[in-house]
């Protein structure tokens, strides 16, 4: 029973169904026109004798399979349509995913930019000792100097 939950079937039988239409207002009709009662044996007379119902009574056929190929159709369509979710629900996962791993770098890498400028200012510092101890030739002002230069460098208070 699941086939007839499917958009192919439902569309062939709903072009069945209004194909059918066609044949029986057109016998209908031409039992009216031509004033005779309606019963089976004028059905089948006026079926006989009017060779335009022949054409006419294929109408089902076509239309069942013109609605078929609708059908056809539109399922198609259908699995696209799905399948197209499908993957923008993977992309939206996936941006998802990069954004989070691009805030996570971000982060990491202003830590470890903090960490460089800070091994950069202490780098900055000893060679500026470097070079005063290079110059100044007395001990006395040499450790004064080189205190001084830690405290406010390194910011130390006992040096």
């Amino acid at each position: 029973m699941n086939w007839l939950k499917s958009t192919k079937t439902k569309r062939t039988l709903f072009g069945i169904g209004f194909g059918l239409l066609f044949p029986i207002i057109a016998t209908l009709v031409d039992i009216w026109l031509k004033g005779v009662p309606f019963s089976l044996q004028s059905v089948l007379a006026v079926q006989t004798q009017n060779p335009i119902h022949w054409i006419v009574d294929t109408a089902p056929l076509f239309l069942g399979i013109a609605f078929h190929i609708v059908g056809l159709r539109e399922s198609a369509l259908s699995d696209s349509n799905a399948k197209l979710q499908n993957s923008l629900q993977q992309m939206q996962e996936i941006q998802s995913g990069l954004e989070e791993h691009f805030q996570e770098r971000t982060h990491e890498l202003r830590i470890a930019n903090a960490h460089i400028e800070k091994r950069a200012h202490d780098l900055q510092t000893i060679s500026e000792i470097v070079r005063a101890v290079s110059k100044e030739q007395e001990p006395e002002k040499l450790l004064s100097l080189v205190t001084r230069v830690i405290n406010e460098r390194f910011g130390f208070y006992h040096v």
